[in-house]
């Protein structure tokens, strides 16, 4: 996620890294995240703190 308005990720259907512009709408969203058993805990955390951060929104401040 480089910013609100690009984001660079893999294709697997083309089989290679792109990146879509005007990724992220605006207003309020519902985002979903999905993750193998694999994958560490904090890669998502890290995920849904840089959702956060494109929305201008603090993490810090939710957890108050």
């Amino acid at each position: 996620m480089v910013s609100d308005k690009l984001i660079v990720h893999y294709n697997q259907h083309i089989h290679k890294e792109v990146e879509t512009h005007q990724w992220l709408p605006e207003g309020q969203i519902t985002v979903g995240i999905t993750a193998g058993a694999s994958c560490p805990n904090n890669l998502i955390e890290d995920t849904i703190r840089r959702v956060f951060e494109l929305r201008g929104i603090s993490v810090q401040e939710l957890l108050k």
